[in-house]
């Protein structure tokens, strides 16, 4: 038989008290922290959503005017020729349109330069600085091929 004196079963009993209380207390550390990352993760996917339907508004803004643009220039100052292959490209289900893609339908020889391209982008919009998005140039595309298809039958 063991006798322990009383002063020591009090320090073991404040340390095992102790450790009880810091269980708590990291328990319920773990429980803010979860709630707190319950909090972040719901404010994170308001934030996602809310950018999520933004991005959608823009995108079909930007679609409509690259569209009407797209029209315009076929209707204006496009040529047969590349008014033809951007039709085909259109028509081409599985071919993507960007915007290097619209530049090699419209300029197949590479003719112009930098500077062409700037001022062609320019004409449609376009500051020196900036140039169109794929999304533009795709609807830039389907709006020329729209036109084009209106009128092919009548050339």
């Amino acid at each position: 038989m063991t006798i322990v004196p009383d002063d020591l079963k009090t320090r073991r009993r404040g340390r095992q008290g102790g450790e009880l209380v810091g269980d708590r207390l990291a328990k319920r550390s773990g429980e803010l922290s979860s709630t707190w990352l319950r909090k972040e993760t719901a404010i994170m996917d308001d934030a996602v959503e809310r950018l999520r339907a933004s991005k959608q508004s823009c995108l079909k803004t930007e679609r409509k005017s690259a569209l009407e643009v797209g029209e315009e220039w076929a209707t204006e100052a496009a040529r047969y020729g590349e008014l033809l292959r951007i039709a085909k490209a259109v028509e081409e289900a599985r071919r993507e349109i960007d915007l290097q893609t619209l530049q090699d339908l419209i300029g197949p020889e590479h003719k112009m330069d930098a500077g062409d391209w700037v001022r062609f982008w320019e004409d449609r919009g376009f500051s020196g600085d900036s140039e169109p998005s794929d999304v533009w140039a795709r609807a830039f595309a389907d709006g020329a091929a729209r036109f084009f298809q209106m009128v092919r039958s009548q050339l």
